[in-house]
């Protein structure tokens, strides 16, 4: 990913405006690590739609990710069980 991409967004938060807490965490784990991005691609986080830019965006979705507070569960499926505020999708 850092190679590859320039930027990241989420595509499924800017078409339903929902709130996008993955794109703000890894930039500001990258940030504090020193791991610029090297790329020239907006990658997404997830897809929308069934369109991602770029094949690491499904990798990289909440469903691919287990939940550190329950590693049984995905991130999506604990923000479901959880009813975490925000839109992890």
């Amino acid at each position: 990913m850092i190679r590859l991409a320039k930027t990241l967004r989420k595509p499924h938060a800017e078409v339903t405006t929902g709130v996008d807490l993955h794109v703000p965490v890894i930039l500001d784990y990258l940030r504090r690590n020193g791991n610029p991005f090297q790329g020239r691609e907006v990658a997404d986080i997830g897809s929308w739609d069934d369109f991602a830019s770029h094949p690491v965006s499904i990798r990289l979705g909440p469903l691919k990710f287990r939940c550190l507070i329950n590693p049984r569960l995905t991130l999506e499926q604990f923000r479901q069980e959880e009813e975490v505020p925000g839109n992890l999708d």
